[in-house]
């Protein structure tokens, strides 16, 4: 569009027109681009640090590449650029490098080494493990030099400190490892920091192999560890210790909650003909997946895409192993809704392999599948309490496309369900409410933050091997799969107000109570799906015990279908919610 007569204050003017230095960034891509990219291969950091002077001295990786790419740097080549520059700019004096996938980068006035900046952090971590993750990168960045050698020796001295303080050696406190975990994780880390300056000179002054060599302390101390490769080496040491009596811990330690782990621990059973210890632990697995659900995933994702396991273990057909991990989904549920709060991020990473990689598990649990199993399969997956909204229409669509008939007679009985009005969600006013709010939050919260971490994530460079910007694009997916789930839903919501409903029946808005066959009694308030609240015996209109009684009268018997069967209940009583 074209404007005429813009007027501009004389004191702005000066401001917006000044004359730009000979060497700000923009001058030298528009007039000297030719010698900025020569300093871009021989002189790095000379090229940062005259960004940052246009900068204030102090700019983000994300500002410091849109100044520098595609013009001086090609953007495939800015990922191996970075990492080399990254390295030089943590050895310069005057900058202070942040963490994480868009760091700060500041021009300091005064001088700070690496060493004095790596001390300074690793002072002020609170925990072992922080520590861990300063020096890890502290020794990748840095050369050995007496500097480092200096730095390195205090390290170890507090380290030394820290595996003396007064506790029980298994005793669990409140926040942080056991000292037990600790001590073998601080001599696995004196190690590496030994390997990176030969001439520290330490004494721990307790030995670690006394920590490591039972199976049995090892096993209950590998959690504490806290370090998944310290764990491995943990693991290693032990059968070094235990020539030929080292399989039956390893194997065990598949039990415990070191997921990063397994694999590592199967290959190394196998590679050394022990499968009878991994048959027997998988077998254990197997036979107990409500105790093991994370452990079932793994062995099933190994058996449905055709991983070794052991030899002699009877792999279920794909599919079977499929629906195993839907049961296994659901007894999840059921532990939480008993109180069991922590198992939420185990129905996490159980509903995330549901689709992850393009829902990999089920295409390949369907190849070969007659289309008389995948209908089963279908209603498993349809039945399944534990899979999000999302993630059952995903798994839902995969299977019609895969099996066209099905398409078809879900497209009959969807116009049947139609036709008999039964498509309404019911809700109260409030539970209403709470779904446009979560709505709302997805929309003007989550999605924005999401957009800036693929921002920060694609000032990465090398988006291929990228895990920060994969998770992020598939955490917006979801949630914006999650959002056209809620506004289709919202067009469905049929709103009731309790006070207007029959209470002489069990139905929406009653508060009902139920006797089991054993004697046993519950209390239920039967509203929408919006306000189900299983802690506080809320349940939704549509859930199996709700469609089991409704319509019945006090004195009156319910059979309610549930997992592990059908369920008798007797009505005792029906109220209105309040």
């Amino acid at each position: 569009e074209s404007k005429e007569d813009h007027k501009v204050k004389l004191g702005s003017a000066a401001k917006f027109f000044k004359k730009l230095r000979e060497d700000d960034i923009m001058v030298q891509r528009a007039a000297h681009l030719d010698e900025l990219k020569e300093r871009c291969k021989d002189d790095p950091v000379a090229v940062i640090l005259n960004v940052l002077k246009g900068h204030n001295n102090k700019s983000t990786l994300k500002r410091i590449k849109a100044e520098l790419v595609p013009a001086a740097i090609d953007s495939k080549s800015w990922a191996k650029w970075w990492t080399g520059t990254r390295k030089e700019l943590a050895q310069h004096q005057y900058i202070k490098l942040g963490t994480g996938t868009n760091p700060s980068i500041v021009r300091l006035v005064t001088a700070m080494t690496l060493e004095d900046e790596t001390r300074e952090r690793f002072d002020n971590a609170i925990r072992l493990t922080q520590e861990l993750e300063i020096l890890r990168r502290y020794i990748r960045d840095s050369v050995s030099s007496e500097a480092r050698k200096n730095l390195l020796q205090h390290v170890v001295n507090e380290l030394k400190g820290l595996a003396h303080r007064d506790a029980e050696l298994d005793a669990k406190p409140r926040n942080g490892g056991t000292l037990a975990g600790e001590r073998i994780l601080i001599s696995c880390l004196v190690d590496d920091l030994k390997k990176a300056e030969k001439e520290i000179e330490i004494d721990l002054e307790y030995d670690v192999y006394e920590l490591i060599k039972n199976g049995e302390d090892l096993l209950n101390r590998l959690e504490e560890i806290r370090d998944a490769e310290y764990q491995m080496r943990a693991l290693e040491r032990h059968a070094e210790l235990n020539e030929g009596a080292w399989a039956n811990t390893l194997a065990q330690a598949i039990l415990k909650h070191v997921p990063s782990l397994w694999d590592n621990i199967a290959k190394k059973l196998m590679e050394n003909d022990h499968h009878r210890e991994l048959r027997e632990v998988l077998d254990t697995v197997n036979a107990n997946g409500e105790l093991y659900p994370l452990q079932t995933l793994w062995f099933a994702r190994r058996g449905i895409l055709g991983n070794d396991l052991p030899d002699g273990f009877e792999v279920a057909p794909a599919n079977e192993l499929f629906s195993k991990l839907l049961w296994t989904i659901n007894k999840v549920l059921t532990q939480i809704e008993r109180g069991e709060t922590a198992q939420k991020e185990v129905l996490a990473s159980l509903r995330g392999s549901m689709t992850e990689r393009n829902s990999r598990l089920l295409t390949t649990a369907l190849e070969g599948l007659s289309e008389d199993r995948a209908a089963h399969l279908l209603h498993e997956v349809e039945r399944c309490r534990g899979l999000s909204d999302i993630h059952q229409s995903t798994l839902r669509e995969l299977i019609m496309k895969a099996f066209p008939a099905l398409q078809a007679k879900a497209l009959t009985a969807a116009e049947m369900h139609e036709e008999e009005g039964s498509g309404e969600i019911m809700a109260t006013q409030r539970g209403l409410r709470k779904r446009q709010a979560e709505l709302k939050h997805i929309q003007e919260e989550e999605l924005p933050d999401v957009a800036k971490q693929i921002g920060e994530a694609l000032a990465m460079g090398d988006v291929s091997e990228n895990a920060e910007l994969d998770a992020a694009r598939e955490r917006e997916s979801r949630l914006k799969e999650a959002a056209k789930e809620i506004m289709d839903e919202l067009k469905r919501v049929k709103v009731i107000d309790p006070a207007t409903v029959d209470a002489s029946v069990a139905g929406f808005g009653t508060k009902v109570t139920l006797k089991r066959e054993d004697g046993k009694t519950k209390n239920y308030t039967i509203l929408g799906r919006y306000e189900a609240d299983h802690e506080n015996f809320v349940i939704s209109n549509e859930s199996p015990i709700a469609q089991g009684i409704v319509g019945k009268k006090p004195g009156e018997i319910a059979s309610v279908e549930t997992p592990e069967g059908a369920v008798q209940y007797e009505v005792i009583s029906v109220d209105r919610a309040e």
